[in-house]
């Protein structure tokens, strides 16, 4: 029952939040694949982006950027993270984003503009911990994920 944007637009906005209990048989390699449908009113529903995770062993998933298109993909390697992280999108085009990186109690610590489909983050002055990253291309699509930033020494 939020309030309608034209009346109060910042408490228009609304989230949901959810946790999962995977099926322990899941084969590695598997993808677990959410939406949601939202609706207004009594309109039709409008359908989110699509959110993805692949099974995997010792990394931490990316949700998947659908909003425009099921084909439109991120992949984000290696995670956990030394000294670098490539962020890799296939299957778009954009002229100018943003990547914004977020410390574990929220504190915006850096900001990064993005012209490439692939691109390298280097760790600099991150310290070990996760690291919540907002991908913002050309003001419209974004999408988010987390990063573990492991210590520099093995």
């Amino acid at each position: 029952m939020l309030p309608d944007s034209n009346i109060n637009e910042p408490a228009s906005h609304g989230y949901l939040t959810y946790q999962l209990k995977q099926k322990d048989q899941l084969a590695l390699g598997e993808v677990i694949r959410n939406s949601a449908a939202i609706y207004f009113d009594f309109n039709e529903a409008v359908m989110t982006n699509e959110t993805f995770h692949t099974i995997g062993e010792n990394f931490i998933g990316t949700t998947g950027i659908a909003t425009i298109s099921n084909t439109i993909s991120l992949q984000v390697y290696p995670n956990p993270m030394r000294e670098y992280v490539i962020f890799d999108l296939q299957n778009i085009v954009f002229h100018e984003g943003r990547l914004e990186l977020y410390n574990s109690i929220g504190q915006l610590v850096r900001t990064e503009k993005i012209r490439d489909n692939t691109f390298q983050v280097k760790r600099k002055s991150l310290n070990p911990g996760s690291y919540f990253f907002r991908l913002s291309l050309d003001d419209y699509l974004s999408t988010t994920g987390v990063i573990q930033v492991l210590d520099s020494v093995r």
